[in-house]
């Protein structure tokens, strides 16, 4: 078998096993096979044995994505797989690897997520590495990507474009909750200040873009302490991560799992300057984890963070 048919068999190996998955649901042929070619030929295999896990569902959604993980008793150790279930728009080739992270790293269940439980090389977990390098590098990382976003914007828009966009973003945001007169006196100052032409200007031109396709972990991470979601830049709300601390390094592993097995879209490079240990951990984990599915180990083998065995034990 030449490499060309391998790659089309493992194609619809994917495509095969993801339409097993939603017998029932809405999922065309041609959306399959556009999701399965966009998976990287090196992990095809890797990604197939995950959507064929017993343990893991996924069903139609026509936006978005969303992972539910098994919320079963915490153990000590990472021996039984949990039941979680992916919710993905297959039409957007993106959202599916990124809820699969999102599976990967709940594997054993809510309460046992790979990112703040399993101990790494270095004795810290990824959690514990990604918000040390995080909280010392958070202001250099975002006076960068701003100092970047700032350049394109103003060069495609007008000169002083951010510094309108910046501004003028909470009176936007305030508006879009406002009635009456109070909304009025807002558009009207809005439309004074040019953010309404700025503002059009960048939604379509999708200017925006070049960060995100350049800067989408990273922009993840950000949007955990700043609220980005006016400048169209990638991330979820604020209200999102303060309903637990352990979501933006989920968020963080489940962004490089998508780029790690797609090897589309964003690249590696900016990640690796800015957040050098971070990464790192990532790869470890990613490798861990990769390696014990691959040739069907099992974790018994993986330390998990004794503190957070002593937390439970207690309750």
């Amino acid at each position: 078998m030449n490499n060309r048919n391998k790659r089309y068999d493992e194609v619809k190996d994917i495509v095969v096993a993801l339409y097993n998955k939603n017998k029932r649901g809405f999922y065309s042929k041609k959306w399959l096979y556009k999701q399965a070619y966009h998976f990287s030929p090196f992990y095809r295999d890797f990604i197939l044995k995950l959507i064929k896990s017993g343990s893991l569902k996924i069903k139609y959604t026509c936006k978005g994505g969303e992972y539910y993980p098994d919320a079963r008793n915490y153990t000590s150790k990472l021996q039984k797989r949990g039941k979680g279930i992916i919710h993905a728009d297959i039409t957007n080739v993106d959202v599916l690897p990124h809820e699969i992270g999102h599976a990967s790293d709940f594997w054993f269940g809510e309460e046992q997520s790979l990112t703040s439980n399993v101990i790494l090389s270095n004795g810290k977990t990824l959690k514990e590495i990604f918000n040390e390098e995080f909280d010392k590098k958070f202001n250099d990382i975002y006076d960068h990507v701003m100092d970047e976003y700032k350049f394109i914007v103003n060069t495609h828009i007008q000169k002083d474009a951010y510094d309108i966009l910046t501004s003028n973003r909470f009176v936007y945001k305030r508006l879009l909750k406002e009635k009456g007169e109070a909304r009025k006196v807002d558009q009207g100052f809005l439309y004074k200040q040019g953010f309404v032409e700025v503002y059009y200007q960048l939604y379509t031109k999708g200017y925006y873009k070049l960060l995100n396709n350049k800067y989408a972990p990273i922009l993840d991470a950000l949007s955990s302490r700043m609220d980005l979601t006016e400048l169209f830049l990638v991330g979820h709300s604020p209200e999102y991560y303060r309903l637990n601390d352990s979501r933006a390094v989920e968020e963080f592993y489940a962004n490089l799992f998508a780029v790690k097995v797609t090897s589309e879209h964003v690249k590696f490079k900016e990640l690796k300057r800015l957040l050098p240990e971070s990464f790192a951990a990532f790869e470890e984990l990613f490798y861990m984890f990769y390696d014990r599915i691959q040739n069907n180990k099992r974790f018994t083998d993986v330390t998990i963070r004794r503190e957070t065995e002593e937390k439970h034990s207690e309750l």
